[in-house]
């Protein structure tokens, strides 16, 4: 055989086995041409290129935890209930602090920084109870940090704190006051539960 194989040849005994018997010819001129030779490396090469394609490409296990924990993380923040609950405790602390202080006058007078921190405290003792047990449960792997059901927990019980105060506060019929300190402190202390979920959970995925 003095004429070089043609590319079907080629192709043949790239992916045959070295005992074919109907490439024996074909596998001699070879081991004789240095040209048909080299094409013959050349497919292959391509063969195994093309078989490394059908692998899929390894995937490091320190990404894959990366991706798996974002996605369990980001998930329950986007539900719907949460949303819905921040919602109901913001209405229902305008609400407390409407019905309560209805009547009286606006006096800036009536903001005493005293007792509106001890009742902005009062609030966030009760906000931290949900604060503290989801962190806790977070740590065990019962449930995931998102910042919207934190934020929603924290405002809830700060809610409660504020149906405390109807007893405990000193100006628990003022206007400003409540409207000042009582709501706008559930506000705050919402935000600042799902500011630190998020900050809790950034830190853990990092």
């Amino acid at each position: 055989m003095s004429e070089h194989l043609e590319s079907e040849q080629l192709l043949a005994l790239a992916v045959s086995s070295e005992d074919d018997a109907a490439l024996r010819a074909a596998r001699r001129h070879v081991d004789s041409c240095a040209y048909c030779g080299a094409r013959l490396l050349e497919n292959r090469a391509l063969f195994a290129l093309l078989d490394g394609e059908n692998q899929p490409a390894p995937v490091s296990p320190a990404l894959r935890a990366r991706v798996l924990s974002s996605v369990a993380h980001k998930a329950p923040s986007k539900s719907p209930w949460a949303r819905l609950a921040i919602a109901a405790a913001a209405l229902s602390s305008l609400l407390l602090a409407y019905l309560d202080g209805r009547g009286s006058a606006l006096r800036l007078s009536d903001l005493v920084p005293s007792l509106g921190a001890h009742c902005l405290a009062f609030e966030s003792a009760f906000s931290a109870i949900p604060l503290v047990v989801g962190m806790a449960l977070s740590r065990a792997g019962k449930v995931a940090l998102a910042p919207l059901p934190f934020a929603a927990w924290t405002m809830g019980f700060a809610v409660l704190g504020q149906v405390a105060l109807r007893q405990r506060c000193a100006a628990h019929d003022l206007s400003v006051h409540l409207f000042a300190v009582h709501f706008v402190g559930v506000l705050l202390l919402g935000l600042l539960g799902g500011g630190l979920a998020r900050l809790l959970q950034s830190t853990r995925a990092a």
